[in-house]
């Protein structure tokens, strides 16, 4: 990440023709991006050993309150009945809706606020991605009944990695063979789905609907 883009010798030759940059500065923008990249090929394939040589001098940019590094709570012994992935308002209703029915939910959140807020309701949660693979194959799924994700079926500014079709695959290769309960916002993602092994399909602004209906009329 540490060289220019080349995208730059575009702004600066487009400058150049307009009139509002000189020769000389397109040729250093130029310099700079053969040097970076170049320098950056080797940063990339020896990140491991540049990083042992610098890690005491990287401790100023680290955060004073580190949320993972200093998480000592981690999770309970308790075996779980439901994992729960996302913790927003929907996948906490869930959750609730489980520990009220006397099963032992765990949450699982990249936000560790909302891991925080799970936990103030005696619930336990664990700080992880749905999309990583190795964070999945590290949790105790034997006896878990079902796995329930609430994430957004979105592709973020940072990843363009299908969150729901991540953790389908994550969890077959950990060797999950329980149920994959997913959420999405539209009916046209649910063959997709269901066809790359989701077992149900949950539709929270459908079923919210129905449930209204059925309340209204009533």
């Amino acid at each position: 990440m540490a060289q220019i883009s080349e995208f730059s010798l575009i702004f600066m030759a487009m400058g150049l023709t307009l009139g509002h940059v000189t020769e000389d500065a397109l040729g250093l923008v130029t310099l700079v991006g053969l040097v970076t990249i170049t320098v950056s090929v080797y940063m990339i394939t020896w990140s491991h050993r540049l990083y042992q040589i610098f890690e005491p001098y990287l401790g100023i940019f680290e955060r004073r309150t580190p949320y993972r590094e200093t998480d000592d709570e981690g999770v309970s012994k308790t075996k779980h009945d439901f994992v729960v992935f996302g913790l927003g308002r929907y996948g906490s209703r869930i959750g609730l809706r489980l520990n009220e029915l006397g099963f032992q939910p765990l949450g699982v959140d990249f936000d560790p606020e909302a891991v925080a807020a799970w936990r103030r309701l005696g619930l336990d949660a664990e700080y992880g991605d749905a999309t990583d693979p190795e964070f999945l194959a590290h949790l105790d799924l034997q006896q878990v009944r079902a796995v329930v994700s609430a994430v957004p079926r979105e592709r973020g500014a940072l990843t363009e990695a299908d969150p729901q079709l991540a953790l389908l695959h994550g969890l077959t290769s950990s060797g999950y063979k329980g149920k994959i309960f997913l959420s999405v916002q539209t009916m046209a993602d649910t063959e997709d789905l269901i066809s790359r092994g989701a077992s149900v399909i949950l539709h929270p602004f459908d079923d919210a609907a129905d449930y209204a209906v059925r309340q209204l009329v009533s």
